[in-house]
C-alpha cells in the first residue's frame, strides 16, 4: 500500500498488514510529521477532480446513524489534531555544556576510585606478576595525600 504524507507530500510504501481497519498514528520519515491513518483515505483521496465531484455531489442518502458517525469521527480527528499541535510545541530541554562538562568529571573520578579499589585488593597478587607493584601503589597514595593537602 502507498501512503503519502499530507504535510511534504513524499509517498511510501507500507504493508497493509501493519495498518488496522481503525486506522493508526503515522510519522513521516521525511519530515517528522504525524497524522493518523485510515485504510479508507486511501481509497478516496480529495485532492483529486473526479474524487471532489463525487464527494460533493450525494449519490446515497445519509441515515441520521451515519450524520452522527460521521460528526464522532470529525471531533476524534480534531482532538488528535490538537494533540499533535501540542506535541509540536513541546521543547526538550538540552543540558548545558557546563552541567555537560561536571557529569563528565564525576564519571571519571568515580572510574578512578573504583580502579583505586581493585588495585588495592589485588596488590599482594599484582606484586608477585609485577615486582616492586606495592612500593609504586604507596608512592601513588602519597601522591593522593599531597594533592588533597595542595587543594
Amino acid at each position: 500500500m502507498i501512503i503519502q504524507c499530507p504535510n511534504c507530500n513524499k509517498k511510501f510504501n507500507v504493508d497493509e498488514s501493519l495498518i488496522p481497519k481503525i486506522g493508526r498514528n503515522l510519522v513521516c520519515g521525511s519530515c517528522n510529521h504525524k497524522w493518523f491513518f485510515k485504510k479508507e483515505e486511501e481509497l478516496i483521496s480529495t485532492n483529486d477532480k473526479k474524487n471532489q465531484d463525487f464527494l460533493t455531489k450525494s449519490y446515497f442518502p445519509i441515515n441520521e446513524d451515519q450524520k452522527k458517525n460521521d460528526f464522532e469521527i470529525i471531533k476524534e480527528r480534531k482532538q488528535l489534531e490538537k494533540v499533535s499541535e501540542e506535541t509540536k510545541n513541546i521543547k526538550i530541554n538540552k543540558p548545558s555544556v557546563f552541567f555537560k562538562f561536571y557529569s563528565y568529571l564525576v564519571v571519571l573520578l568515580i572510574s578512578i576510585i573504583a580502579l583505586i579499589i581493585i588495585l588495592d585488593t589485588f596488590k599482594t597478587h599484582l606484586n608477585v606478576i609485577f615486582p616492586g607493584f606495592e612500593f609504586q601503589l604507596s608512592k601513588f597514595y602519597e601522591l593522593i595525600k599531597d594533592l588533597k593537602y595542595f587543594f
